[in-house]
């Protein structure tokens, strides 16, 4: 026998999303700390929690546009360079402040392959 666990589960889902939009939209004003990654999760978690929830999220103009691009796997041009600005002024920050040069240099090629990765999606 299954036991029901559908409310705690949209609860815990539900949670999850709203946190992540508050970080999400922090992450607008404040540089260095991402907002796409928890916008996309914030959308992720709101359609398992509640259709509702998604379906206002969608809505919204800064959320839906970002949504609906990249569920068909485009990321305007604009939202590329500025990504890549960002990176590049962090990987300096990564030198400038990390010691152990061999930690910095893996964080480094790990955006540097974001970048690629990212530079290949269709606009």
């Amino acid at each position: 026998m299954v036991l029901p666990t559908f409310p705690l589960k949209s609860f815990l889902f539900g949670t999850l999303a709203l946190t992540s939009l508050c970080i999400g939209l922090i992450g607008v004003i404040f540089p260095g700390l991402p907002s796409t990654e928890f916008i996309l999760l914030a959308v992720w978690s709101a359609d398992r929690s509640s259709p509702m929830m998604h379906s206002w999220l969608l809505e919204q103009p800064y959320v839906g546009t970002m949504m609906r691009n990249w569920k068909v796997g485009k990321m305007p041009r604009k939202a590329k360079v500025i990504t890549s600005i960002t990176m590049t002024v962090s990987a300096y920050f990564i030198f400038g402040v990390i010691k152990h040069l061999p930690s910095a240099i893996i964080l480094v090629s790990i955006m540097a392959t974001i970048l690629v990765w990212l530079w290949r999606r269709p606009e």
